[in-house]
């Protein structure tokens, strides 16, 4: 059961990709305006999204078989989610990627995160307009 993030992404990752998302993930959290803090809530919501980046690390097979798993994507509704598995995120900070880029100066240092028992998960501040991670840890 994948507490803290949304049913369409952790459903929709799992049919795609053949694992399950929860017990990779590194982190994901908002991009665009939300995280910036220039939101502004469109006069058409259907219009509106929610862009979200993540970072996982994928199961043994991808990192010592033939098969590689880089990335993701999803749009679906309001949702523009893309996940990078840990190793192609830092070959496109090495590039300066500014997506990559910009991500990684929101994350936070260690002492701003807090931990939620009652869905053993750590929430992570991102930025100071209220963008939040979560990181589900294991049972």
């Amino acid at each position: 059961m994948t507490k803290g993030i949304d049913r369409r992404i952790a459903d929709a990752f799992e049919a795609e990709n053949g694992f399950a998302l929860q017990p990779h993930l590194i982190v994901l959290g908002l991009m665009g305006s939300h995280s910036h803090g220039t939101y502004i809530p469109p006069e058409e919501p259907e219009i509106d999204d929610v862009d979200l980046m993540g970072f996982l690390v994928p199961p043994l097979q991808y990192h010592i078989g033939l098969p590689r798993w880089e990335h993701w994507r999803l749009q679906v509704d309001e949702l523009d989610v893309v996940i990078y598995s840990l190793d192609k995120a830092v070959r496109l900070l090495l590039k300066s990627n500014p997506n990559i880029v910009g991500f990684a100066q929101n994350i936070p240092n260690a002492a701003s995160m807090c931990y939620d028992s009652g869905a053993n998960q750590l929430v992570i501040p991102m930025n100071p307009n209220n963008g939040l991670a979560f990181v589900v840890l294991a049972p």
